[in-house]
């Protein structure tokens, strides 16, 4: 999906992952666009991206506290409506909850869930039934 929509408007797509066949299968996808690629983890890619996302997909560890600076890093730099989607953040059940699952990542979901300066809408049925969460900044945050 966002290979697709980086090739209809002529962005670059960046992406980030510690698992490095996932990369391989990410490039093979994405030959026919601008794509970067970074080896390691999310906070590592964090601290080199100098550009500015219209949307963000954060699927990677399941901890809240990752997730958050995730967050954190990635709000204030979203371009005017720009959008954060949150994957696994609407477990169905508590076996959901380990961390080979959805993890924690649901406080972070609440937390946004209660703010005034972020809209927050979560689609309860996506990939395992596991929810996906859509992040964007209130005019003025």
């Amino acid at each position: 999906m966002f290979v697709k929509h980086a090739k209809h408007f002529g962005v670059v797509l960046y992406s980030c992952d510690i698992d490095e066949e996932k990369l391989r299968i990410a490039l093979r996808s994405a030959r026919k666009i601008r794509h970067n690629v970074f080896h390691g983890t999310s906070i590592d890619f964090m601290e080199q991206l100098d550009v500015n996302p219209a949307v963000v997909f954060i699927d990677g560890l399941h901890e809240s506290h990752t997730v958050f600076k995730e967050v954190d890093f990635f709000l204030p730099r979203l371009l005017p409506g720009g959008v954060i989607f949150l994957h696994d953040t609407l477990p169905p059940c508590t076996l959901y909850k380990d961390p080979d699952y959805c993890g924690d990542v649901y406080k972070v979901r609440r937390h946004f869930e209660g703010s005034k300066d972020i809209q927050c809408f979560t689609f309860p049925y996506t990939a395992k039934n596991c929810g996906l969460t859509m992040l964007m900044k209130n005019n003025g945050y």
